[in-house]
């Protein structure tokens, strides 16, 4: 049966339009096409931010910043680094730490990485290892977005930009209200790209209140 599941799965996925496009267009998984379309309704990357890309592997989202950047004709002026427990082939302009977020050592490495200067856009596309339990997953999850949040509130600028791919399901909503509390504008998007099936959805927030710069 698992063998079954799996051969279907294969076989849908290699028809996906989205597979297709992302094979056509050199990137390195159809998930780039989800922070395009979250990137052309809200306007996210743009010269001259520093870019923190969490969750990188196998470096669709930094190939994205990357290329947007260079249509703009304008230098890279400031920092754009790929953080990932696995390791992420090159990608011009991006700078690759490799770590685990969960751990307080990478998340040093990051801040080093950017002279203490705070990060003007975190990208997180990062998701926990699921064993199928949907109460011990949906801990989990949010656990991860409430460990972004938190670096949100120190290391993002005041007025930067979350993007954060989290989950429907149990905690959900708590965990939206949480960032509620900490930035002034908080969106919800479902990206067109992601498949239908799934219980994934991205949390957009800005500008942070109340903290002292």
């Amino acid at each position: 049966m698992a063998k079954s599941i799996n051969k279907r799965w294969i076989k849908k996925h290699l028809s996906d339009t989205y597979v297709k496009q992302a094979k056509k267009m050199g990137f390195r998984s159809r998930a780039a096409f989800k922070l395009i379309e979250i990137d052309e309704k809200y306007g996210l990357i743009r010269p001259g931010l520093t870019i923190l890309d969490l969750g990188a592997s196998p470096g669709s989202w930094s190939q994205v910043v990357s290329r947007k950047l260079k249509q703009k004709k304008k230098l890279i002026e400031k920092k754009i680094v790929a953080v990932d427990i696995l390791p992420v082939s090159p990608i011009e302009g991006v700078e690759y730490v490799q770590g685990d977020f969960l751990e307080r050592e990478t998340t040093e490495k990051i801040i080093k990485v950017f002279n203490n200067y705070k990060i003007d856009l975190i990208l997180s596309d990062i998701s926990p290892n699921l064993s199928g339990v949907s109460v011990a997953d949906s801990s989990r999850i949010n656990y991860l977005g409430e460990l972004v949040l938190d670096f949100c509130y120190h290391n993002l600028n005041v007025n930067g930009t979350v993007l954060l791919k989290t989950f429907q399901g149990s905690g959900y909503s708590q965990l939206v209200e949480k960032y509620k509390q900490v930035f002034c504008q908080v969106f919800r998007k479902k990206p067109d790209s992601s498949r239908s099936e799934s219980a994934e959805v991205f949390v957009l927030a800005k500008n942070l209140k109340n903290r002292v710069v």
